[in-house]
């Protein structure tokens, strides 16, 4: 730490002396360190999306392969979903203790305010952690569970403390929840592929429940509409998909060498082997220009919000469907995309060899800055070919571990089929197989709920709440998803 503050101050030192020199204005060097950081940043989300985007799409037009891919990766997002569920529990059980013995705390203003806070949090992450586990609850037990903090009834408890446990609570259940969704997400492209593979297509009431919850559920109810998104979704899961997947793959293959290319005669300029600035500088009708110049700046942006939402970076921060995303999550995400913008405007302008426009003339004046402004837009088009291939030779992991830049490793990278062992496997298939059952059961549970409601004519009580209530009673036990048989 101390070294990091030299350096610091040094540069600082150095900026203000170029400053009050005239030589460089303090903008100048704030617009060339911003878009130095960018270009670092750039250099590898682009280099794993040019080559990861067209694998993706590869892969998905096999389903027996991408299944074997994610029987893998779901033994190991199940364990992790698991993982924090427990610390979760320990941590609420934690948290109770605390509270219980509020009674024999000094009265303090501060430390009734610390304990109000630590109440509301508690309230909150025992419903998440009831929602996540289908109602199991902890035991309300005066056990210390591991990992936990004995509280002594001698000594006060602290605000500090108070506040601390308060935020590993809201941190760690986020992290449940992120785990969870990311567990359900595992568990519905499996069973999709599974329905695939064994050629199980949905009938036309399935197909159209599909789009529950939004404005098309609407025109899906005419038995008109309903027939024409059934034939369509036959005909897609049938044989459309495989000849559009590989259309893609292809497709974007061919966008990420062209891309590449460009990149490395930016500098080295042999113009007979730059395509791209050639298609989008041409005159092919107004239409035609927009198309040329829109896809492959999309193709760019999708590339690098690809490998974003999957860096490996503490937490698993990232998009989550379903109303999922925390405020965290947005927030960094926000501040990415936000850090990126600059460099990817200005980098895409060179790319297609524009000149004379008003960003450039504005981007210009960093190019006066030493290193941060010259070297690092030279260096830029040959270190994401450099990191593309490592990509695409499966190195960048090793590379990024022997630089210490584990942050910036990407979660995507598949585990190969030599690469993973048939018990592995075995296990992912037959977790996936259970949750399809216990899928089937709830449901099977929730018409005959709805069949008495109509029966009776009485209100219907939620599913988790009936499990609740029976784990209450003693007649399931505490994990009885654990408990199921395999």
């Amino acid at each position: 730490g101390g070294w990091f503050f030299f350096y610091a101050v040094t540069l600082l030192i150095v900026i203000l002396w170029l400053s009050i020199d005239g030589r460089i204005g303090i903008s100048a060097w704030c617009m060339a360190a911003s878009n130095a950081w960018g270009l670092f940043l750039l250099t590898v989300l682009m280099g794993h999306g040019l080559v990861a985007v067209p694998q993706h799409f590869w892969r998905q037009a096999n389903p027996k392969a991408q299944l074997e891919i994610l029987y893998c990766n779901a033994v190991a997002i199940d364990e992790a979903r698991l993982s924090t569920q427990l610390e979760l529990r320990d941590l609420i059980l934690e948290s109770r203790l605390e509270v219980r013995n509020r009674a024999t705390q000094t009265v303090d203003p501060d430390l009734e305010e610390a304990f109000k806070q630590l109440q509301m949090t508690l309230e909150e992450s025992e419903l998440l952690h009831c929602e996540l586990t289908n109602g199991a609850r902890g035991h309300e037990t005066g056990q210390s569970c591991t990992g936990s903090r004995p509280v002594s009834v001698e000594e006060p408890t602290k605000v500090e403390t108070l506040a601390e446990i308060c935020h590993s609570l809201r941190s760690l259940a986020q992290e449940a929840r992120r785990a969870s969704c990311r567990w359900q997400m595992t568990v519905y492209k499996c069973l999709t592929l599974e329905d695939l593979e064994e050629q199980l297509y949905p009938s036309a009431v399935e197909a159209s429940a599909q789009w529950e919850g939004s404005i098309f559920y609407g025109c899906c109810r005419q038995p008109a509409m309903r027939a024409i998104w059934w034939n369509f979704s036959l005909a897609w899961m049938k044989c459309l998909r495989t000849i559009t997947m590989r259309f893609l793959a292809a497709f974007t293959a061919w966008l990420s060498g062209t891309i590449l290319l460009s990149q490395v005669t930016i500098v080295s300029k042999p113009e007979e082997l730059s395509f791209l600035p050639k298609l989008v500088r041409g005159w092919h009708g107004f239409w035609l220009n927009q198309v040329f110049v829109l896809v492959p700046l999309v193709y760019l942006l999708c590339t690098c919000y690809w490998s974003v939402f999957r860096m490996k970076i503490a937490g698993w921060y990232g998009l989550y469907p379903d109303h999922n995303t925390d405020t965290p999550s947005l927030l960094w995400c926000s501040a990415m995309l936000a850090r990126l913008a600059p460099a990817l405007s200005f980098q895409y302008l060179q790319l297609i060899q524009a000149k004379g426009t008003g960003y450039q003339a504005f981007m210009d004046q960093m190019f006066v800055v030493p290193v941060l402004g010259t070297s690092f837009n030279e260096a830029f088009p040959y270190a994401v070919a450099l990191v593309s291939l490592a990509n695409l030779l499966n190195l960048w992991p090793r590379v990024a571990s022997m630089l210490q830049l584990e942050v910036l490793q990407i979660d995507s990278m598949p585990l190969t089929r030599s690469g993973a062992s048939d018990e592995i496997r075995e296990e992912g298939r037959r977790l996936i197989e259970r949750e399809r059952r216990k899928r089937s059961e709830d449901r099977n549970l929730l018409e005959m709920t709805d069949q008495n409601r109509l029966e009776e004519g009485r209100v219907s009580i939620p599913l988790r709440f009936q499990i609740q209530a029976l784990i209450e009673d003693g007649t399931l036990p505490l994990d009885w998803n654990a408990a199921s048989p395999p």
